[in-house]
């Protein structure tokens, strides 16, 4: 009997435990593509980086057009009878260089595109984890999810936490 005591003793102990914590467990969410979407810091970023964009996309035209100048020039000269066929292996051999280049080039670009991105979102982004941290302590959030990337699809406990962090972030 004794040992039932015990036992059953625990067994209260383990559910008053349990059912205590999950009660003052607090979850949250938020949308962090619309809460991006609303930052001022990103729309700047992104304008700078169209701008950037613009730019290099520019250079890019200016080279490809040129190299399909030389690519018709090299077309009527050979129609024409200007080049020698002798030369034609060589020309043609400078012009596919010259179109691996461009084509290396685009790839560069691209990935300049994407590191420039990366560089205007990445103390943004910082500031918005950051941001998104302190509401979860200062409110006793043990978990804040993100909806935008579908973590979270019906939690009736859970909690907008939306207003909270545009709040901590000045929006």
């Amino acid at each position: 009997m004794n040992n039932f005591i015990k036992i059953f003793t625990l067994v209260v102990c383990f559910a008053t435990f349990f059912t205590s914590t999950t009660y003052a467990q607090r979850f949250g969410y938020l949308n962090s593509q619309n809460l991006l979407a609303e930052y001022p810091e990103v729309k700047n970023a992104d304008k700078e980086l169209q701008t950037y964009q613009e730019t290099i996309t520019k250079e890019f035209e200016g080279k490809a057009k040129a190299l399909e100048s030389k690519f018709a020039q090299y077309v009527a000269d050979m129609q024409a009878g200007k080049i020698p066929a002798t030369e034609a292996p060589a020309k043609e051999a400078a012009l596919q260089k010259e179109r691996n280049d461009l084509l290396a080039l685009e790839q560069k670009l691209a990935g300049d595109v994407t590191k420039k991105r990366q560089d205007l979102l990445a103390p943004i982004l910082r500031k918005v984890d950051d941001a998104i941290r302190e509401v979860g302590k200062e409110n006793g959030f043990q978990f804040i999810f993100d909806e935008s990337i579908g973590a979270i699809l019906f939690d009736e406990n859970a909690e907008d936490v939306m207003p909270l962090v545009k709040a901590k972030l000045g929006l």
